[in-house]
């Protein structure tokens, strides 16, 4: 596989890293990705990324570990029109500490403007709902959802192992 030019709008991208945070979620998962876009065309990607937050992002190769594409459609127009509202949102430090407390309340909407900011894996769950590519079922708390859950959804193929 030739990256980025094989990526196709809508595969998710899992990256691993070496930053703090990003340790200790993948010690958290005990698996080796931390991170998660979702690519976009044009060699960029949406995300939200640790301590910038949501936007889109120019295609990183760096700490790429998998590529998995969708087995089912995209809707693109769809994205875009709900990016619109979500673009520039905080990225969500409290997200993170809500993967990590079994109790913590859920969050169920794909409307992330009524929160003050938006980890990536809640970010990429809420877009890929938008999608309609049926990752994760939508009654399943978005911020519950960690960057291994992508990597584990059947709703996706494995394209490229990155080592």
């Amino acid at each position: 596989m030739n990256i980025p030019a094989d990526l196709i709008v809508g595969d998710t991208l899992l990256y691993t890293s070496h930053d703090l945070i990003d340790l200790g979620i993948e010690i958290k998962e005990a698996d080796d990705v931390a991170h998660v876009e979702v690519y976009a065309g044009n060699n960029t990607s949406y995300a939200s990324r640790n301590g910038i937050g949501v936007n889109v992002y120019p295609f990183r190769p760096d700490g790429l570990m998998y590529v998995r594409r969708n087995r089912g459609g995209f809707n693109q127009e769809e994205v875009e029109k709900w990016f619109n509202g979500v673009k520039g949102l905080a990225y969500g430090w409290g997200d993170i500490i809500s993967e990590l407390e079994p109790n913590s309340v859920g969050l169920y909407t794909t409307d992330l403007t009524q929160y003050k900011g938006v980890d990536c894996s809640h970010f990429a769950a809420a877009l890929q709902e938008v999608a309609q590519t049926e990752h994760f079922d939508p009654m399943y708390p978005k911020n519950k959802i960690s960057p291994r859950d992508f990597k584990l959804s059947l709703a996706t193929y494995n394209i490229c192992l990155n080592h």
